[in-house]
């Protein structure tokens, strides 16, 4: 027996499963990129040059956000979806792998001065979300962030992304308007939803769509008031399901940001934009 050869392919093999292991969330990237590739190019395309030496410096990052995106944003609905497919951070691909979609995030945009009769200072544009990464935030739980402070550190921390909009069909009437205000200061008030851990995220996910004959185990998984859990797209669908935007019926925990990514969603929301940050 030639132990030599034998060695060596054991060698070549060990080398190889490192470098896949190394490699498995560009290869994820791809193959979600490839098999969403229809969609991707269904996207319409704007382009924003932001120079490389800008985005080391967040606030200067934040500044020229502000100044690019006011036009963009200005044709855009209060209520619309900013959707982020992050390609940087491991938990975020393998999360988009688990719900085998091409977005790891969402949240809904507000227009500067969309807060008639509250504290919150509303001259730029905002996001209401259950962002997770907690960049800047007065709340453990679902809160308001500065649209564009959220994404300078967002692209910082975070620099391989793809971004896209979604704009919402019609513009919120008067009374869907004061409705997701109510929402909004009302959920941040309570301050009752905190922000799924990971092994949560996956367990709500998937025991109320593919195996929901686990429930039962919730308690023992120390899951026993998920109503008081939270995520990005569960948040986004209880706050339409308030402005009468999405049927009660839906289940918020089988919702992801593919939900109201396209072709979902086209009874409220139109063509998907794609933000390309350019150098």
């Amino acid at each position: 027996m030639d132990y030599t050869k034998i060695f060596l392919i054991i060698f070549i093999f060990i080398i190889f499963l490192i470098l896949l292991i190394l490699n498995l969330k560009y290869l994820i990237t791809l193959k979600s990129n490839f098999k969403h590739r229809v969609a991707w190019r269904n996207c319409k395309k704007l382009k924003i040059s932001i120079p490389i030496e800008k985005r080391k410096d967040i606030k200067e990052l934040e500044k020229l956000l502000e100044k690019k995106l006011k036009k963009v944003l200005e044709k855009i609905h209060s209520g619309s979806i900013l959707l982020i497919q992050n390609n940087s951070d491991p938990v975020s691909i393998f999360m988009r792998l688990g719900i085998t979609g091409r977005f790891s995030h969402s949240a809904i945009i507000l227009k500067p001065n969309f807060f008639k009769e509250s504290h919150i200072d509303s001259e730029t544009p905002l996001l209401w979300q259950a962002a997770g990464e907690k960049i800047c935030s007065r709340n453990s739980g679902p809160d308001v962030h500065s649209l564009c402070e959220f994404l300078s550190v967002y692209m910082t921390l975070y620099p391989n992304c793809r971004y896209a909009i979604r704009n919402l069909s019609n513009p919120l009437n008067v009374d869907q308007s004061l409705s997701l205000e109510d929402f909004i200061l009302t959920t941040i008030k309570q301050k009752k939803l905190v922000f799924v851990s990971n092994f949560e995220m996956f367990w709500c996910f998937y025991t109320e769509t593919l195996f929901r004959f686990l429930l039962p185990l919730d308690p023992y998984m120390n899951i026993s008031k998920k109503s008081d859990l939270t995520f990005c797209s569960k948040l986004i669908t209880e706050t339409y399901q308030y402005i009468g935007l999405v049927d009660k019926n839906v289940n918020s925990f089988a919702t992801t940001p593919n939900y109201f990514s396209f072709p979902n969603s086209n009874n409220i929301l139109i063509d998907e934009t794609e933000i390309i940050f350019t150098p």
